[in-house]
């Protein structure tokens, strides 16, 4: 696995198409934070939904590095189509862990909070940003497909998911009661934030209970792809 990992993040980054999403986070998250200070729980709401719509980018461009031709073949030098997925997934979560380190602590080292944040706040921060990039690393590997899809679809959905991911909870607010078990269905990642609010006053279980929820919802994703390349494969 780590050879296939290797093999898939040297091919990336000789197409240089992780190069506009990288900068672009980093950079906002840098000049963002060149302000001081800022609230510890309200930045890590904002700069974790910030990297789950970078990360969209960025493993978008990422799963389309290898033409479509090629994708088989690596797949059947592995010998697994499967182990070839998961090798594709833990990739992209590397960009994704590095980019969400940098999101948590960066802002701490540079002294830009209102206060020392404690142990706790720091990691409630990297829980909530390693639990929503990874979600839409999954989400945009479910929607990509086995890459013939036509790529203005394929962006389209993923712009209608970070809709209503983000806005869930206000969705939610506007339908009637009878109808509003809908958001129920939607990526939570605006659980997450109101998990991150809720923890500026009290530390509950509800809280990281919130905080988990989108590496649970990835399982709905996960068991999808996965069962549709098993029936491609046989």
């Amino acid at each position: 696995m780590i050879a296939l990992i290797h093999y898939l993040l040297r091919d990336f980054s000789r197409s240089h198409r992780y190069l506009a999403p990288l900068l672009l986070g980093v950079g906002f998250i840098t000049w963002m934070y060149s302000l001081v200070p800022n609230p510890v729980m309200e930045s890590y709401i904002f700069t974790s939904t910030f990297l789950y719509g970078i990360t969209a980018w960025l493993t978008l461009n990422f799963l389309r590095s290898e033409a479509p031709v090629q994708r088989e073949l690596s797949a059947l030098h592995v010998g697994s189509r499967i182990r070839y997925e998961w090798g594709r997934l833990l990739s992209a979560a590397l960009f994704a862990f590095f980019l969400s380190l940098f999101a948590t602590f960066y802002p701490a080292l540079r002294g830009a909070f209102d206060h020392v944040p404690n142990l706790s706040e720091l990691l409630l921060g990297l829980v909530a940003h390693l639990s929503v990039t990874w979600l839409m690393i999954v989400l945009v590997w479910m929607v990509e497909g086995d890459g013939t899809r036509p790529y203005p679809n394929v962006l389209f959905v993923l712009i209608l998911l970070l809709v209503l991911s983000i806005g869930g909870q206000g969705i939610g607010n506007k339908l009637p009661d009878s109808i509003s078990w809908v958001i129920g269905v939607l990526p939570p990642v605006f659980r997450v934030n109101k998990a991150l609010y809720q923890a500026e006053s009290h530390l509950s279980i509800q809280v990281w209970g919130g905080l988990m929820l989108p590496i649970v919802y990835s399982l709905i994703p996960l068991f999808y792809g996965f069962t549709r390349f098993r029936k491609r494969s046989r």
